[in-house]
């Protein structure tokens, strides 16, 4: 059985007094989403403005030294998107303007992107939050999580949860997934 945990406040804590620096992106973007693939960070898409009038259907990679533009994104749905990684997979979901229900999948070594089915319930364009454990990926938001079966490329309710929440973020710990987020005012 799979445990989903919704946490007020999640903190990361490092090796005392440790920090980095890195140079900005290219262009000041937000409200995209990065995963680690290999030895670098990967940036998928994202917008210059809150309201995501100008997006940017791209894939920045940080090398340990710099910032490129490294490929691009199938669509222009890519303010508010989430993402997760397995292998050499990356899977980013949603993303404003019509990104509702849609999961897009990336393969790193061949630079692809293919399309999954629609979730089920998870109709929104930004706010949720995704995860790979097991084999699946995880989408939640508003109590709902929908699990996408790699495996045999179909969708499911996975479970309703007793709390709602929106802009969400997520971690998975020992193959369970933390969640944290916002509802009605309050964290």
């Amino acid at each position: 059985m799979k445990h989903f945990f919704i946490i007020g406040i999640l903190t990361l804590l490092t090796a005392a007094g440790f920090t980095q620096t890195i140079p900005d992106l290219p262009i000041a973007i937000g409200v995209g989403s990065a995963e680690v693939w290999g030895d670098s960070i990967y940036h998928f898409g994202g917008s210059t403005s809150w309201g995501g009038g100008t997006r940017f259907a791209t894939i920045y990679k940080y090398n340990g030294v710099s910032w490129q533009n490294y490929a691009s994104m199938p669509d222009n749905d890519v303010w508010g998107i989430s993402s997760t990684i397995n292998g050499n997979t990356a899977y980013v979901y949603g993303g404003w303007p019509s990104g509702i229900r849609r999961l897009r999948i990336y393969n790193f070594v061949n630079n692809t992107w293919q399309s999954a089915p629609n979730s089920p319930n998870i109709q929104t364009v930004y706010g949720h939050t995704i995860e790979f454990v097991n084999g699946f990926v995880y989408v939640f938001l508003n109590g709902y999580v929908d699990k996408y079966n790699v495996a045999t490329n179909t969708w499911t309710q996975a479970a309703t949860l007793t709390q709602n929440g929106s802009w969400l973020h997520s971690t998975v710990y020992q193959n369970e997934v933390y969640l944290v987020g916002w509802e009605l005012s309050r964290f």
